[in-house]
């Protein structure tokens, strides 16, 4: 509030009427919205507000400030019965406050003391935010301000069906008075039946990404949105934020000459605004570069990896784990690759406070939640004949799912592209997902003539690449592989990249395809237990070949990478009493 209470022109420090200390009642000379001059006054010493009043002539009697200081505060029910004034001086109406469910307070002359603007979650009215006026919002909340996951300003009444709006246009400010200022504008110069919602980003640009990220849902039902933000600098970069979270095409950015919606509408210039909306331009990000202006982007050196395979060998040969890559992973039929595939979520949500998505198309989401948990417990959750105690479930939950890390798609067996990337959309932009894991990519084809699915395929390939490239993130998708001839898959056959089964788009469009070979039907249990993992293309680093051996234990669900000794020790060994000698046991 100090900083706010130095917008009008200061008058002289006094004694305050709360503490009565001898000069911290520091007095203030305002004009409020229609134009009228009052005088309010803020004490440094105990932090009171002492509301204002109008000049009577030139006299400035301290005494006729009347003490309301903000430790009186006000519950949501008390404002709910305050009323609804326009202002004259922002031409705003009345009717277009009450729009927006807006409450004033008023002096005892009549005049404007305070806005009052509601703050919602799904709809329900959670509290309303104050703001003294002429600009100070360092006052008491009423009721909870500071819900997590609330409501665009506005959304409540647009959401809730009782103003019927096109699903064409969404327009977000970055005040509450410039989406009522907004609001107005485009009701009287629009159309009458074609209702456009204006809603405004809950606490300045500071906070537009993440009121974005909050209501990406209902913002997606729209099929524009234009951005109205303030035409200064933390604005404009605000914007840029935004219009980057949002679906490539999707987001459109508005230039006016004031610095805000409100002030166009003060200033008289509701057609400058009006055209505004639609001469917006759609935001598209810089794709041709100059080769002669590459310099500084040539001499920084690339960052290996944001994260790191779990196994040493792997991570090695791929320099570990990058954004805006797609990585495929692949086997035969029962080789285990979505348990490996889970291994390197649960080691990323172990190694980095990143978000994790989980599209596991073949398993429902309670079976994946139990997979990655036993992965934490060390014990295999899933199965029936596992026993284990409250406390080690419990402490299985809260290392792994607990954490708040992963997120889930639910929607067991789904074959719509559509709602997958959508899931990979929300996943990325609403939750902050740097890692996304689909199982698999065939899935997303229903059967039929094998030319029609290799085509689909290839489309599929590339939408996720394309996204994979918008959205930053790194995303682990596992596919197939063709039987080959001669030995198969589920006896040791060594992978090939010619082997992804239905499309080549896959090999061509995946940053790495990393496979995973077992003899399944080994006699021996170390081999019958042991994948060979092989790096089948690496564009980054261009290295190819067999990169480590991960032994599985059954009992514990655990995978330990083996020793080149170990490995040779495996060659020459003809049998094995257990696995303890392996790690294991």
């Amino acid at each position: 509030m100090e900083d706010e209470q130095q917008e009008g022109s200061f008058l002289y420090h006094t004694a305050c009427l709360n503490c009565e200390s001898s000069d911290g009642l520091a007095l203030y000379e305002k004009e409020d919205d229609d134009g009228n001059t009052y005088q309010d006054g803020f004490c440094w010493v105990c932090h009171s507000y002492f509301s204002p009043r109008r000049l009577s002539g030139e006299s400035l009697e301290v005494a006729e400030v009347s003490d309301t200081s903000t430790k009186n505060k006000l519950t949501v029910e008390e404002v709910n019965d305050f009323k609804t004034s326009g202002s004259r001086k922002r031409k705003i109406k009345k009717d277009s406050m009450e729009t927006y469910r807006i409450k004033m307070e008023f002096n005892e002359d009549g005049s404007v003391r305070a806005h009052y603007y509601p703050v919602t979650k799904k709809g329900e009215l959670t509290g309303y935010k104050p703001r003294i006026l002429p600009k100070n919002f360092k006052v008491s909340q009423v009721g909870d301000t500071k819900v997590k996951g609330a409501d665009l300003f506005g959304q409540h009444v647009f959401e809730s069906g009782k103003i019927q709006v096109s699903k064409k246009f969404l327009c977000i400010t970055e005040g509450e008075l410039d989406a009522v200022s907004l609001y107005q504008v485009l009701e009287e110069k629009g159309n009458p039946a074609f209702k456009n919602a204006v809603v405004s980003i809950n606490s300045g640009a500071g906070s537009a990404l993440k009121s974005i990220q909050e209501n990406w849902k209902w913002i997606n039902t729209f099929e524009q949105v234009i951005l109205f933000f303030d035409q200064d600098e933390e604005g404009k970069k605000a914007a840029l934020k935004v219009a980057k979270a949002l679906p490539l095409g999707k987001c459109k950015i508005a230039k006016f000459s004031e610095k805000d919606a409100c002030e166009m509408l003060k200033q008289g210039k509701e057609d400058e605004l009006y055209n505004a909306f639609w001469k917006s331009e759609t935001y598209a990000p810089e794709g041709v570069l100059a080769g002669n202006g590459l310099w500084n982007l040539i001499t920084t050196p690339l960052t290996a990896s944001n994260a790191r395979y779990p196994w040493e060998g792997l991570d090695e040969m791929l320099h570990g784990i990058r954004p805006a890559e797609m990585v495929t992973l692949t086997a035969g039929s029962g080789i285990a690759k979505s348990s490996f595939a889970r291994m390197i979520a649960h080691h990323l949500q172990k190694t980095t406070e990143d978000n994790i998505g989980m599209i596991f198309l073949e398993e429902s989401v309670k079976k994946t939640g139990l997979q990655l948990m036993s992965l934490e417990a060390g014990k295999l959750l899933h199965l029936p004949e596992t026993e284990y105690t409250d406390e080690e479930f419990k402490k299985a939950y809260d290392g792994t799912l607990g954490t708040g890390q992963y997120y889930f798609f639910d929607d067991f067996a789904s074959q719509d592209f559509d709602a997958v990337a959508d899931a990979i959309m929300y996943m990325a932009r609403a939750s902050n997902c740097k890692y996304v894991f689909l199982d698999h990519i065939s899935m997303l084809v229903s059967g039929g003539d094998s030319g029609d699915e290799r085509k689909a395929l290839d489309s599929i390939c590339t939408k996720l690449r394309t996204m994979v490239q918008q959205l930053d993130i790194t995303l682990f998708a596992i596919t197939h592989l063709k039987r080959p001839n001669g030995v198969a898959h589920e006896e040791g056959a060594q992978t090939s990249i010619a082997q992804l089964r239905g499309s080549a788009g896959i090999a061509q469009l995946s940053d790495a395809v990393i496979g995973f070979e077992r003899n399944t039907q080994a006699e021996d249990p170390i081999e019958r237990n042991t994948t060979h993992v092989r790096v089948l293309k690496d564009r980054f680093g261009g290295n190819v070949g067999p990169c480590c051996s991960l032994l599985y234990d059954k009992e514990t669900g655990l995978a330990k990478e083996l020793s080149d000794d170990e490995v040779a020790d495996m060659d020459t060994s003809s049998e094995f009493d257990d696995l303890e000698g392996f790690g294991f046991g």
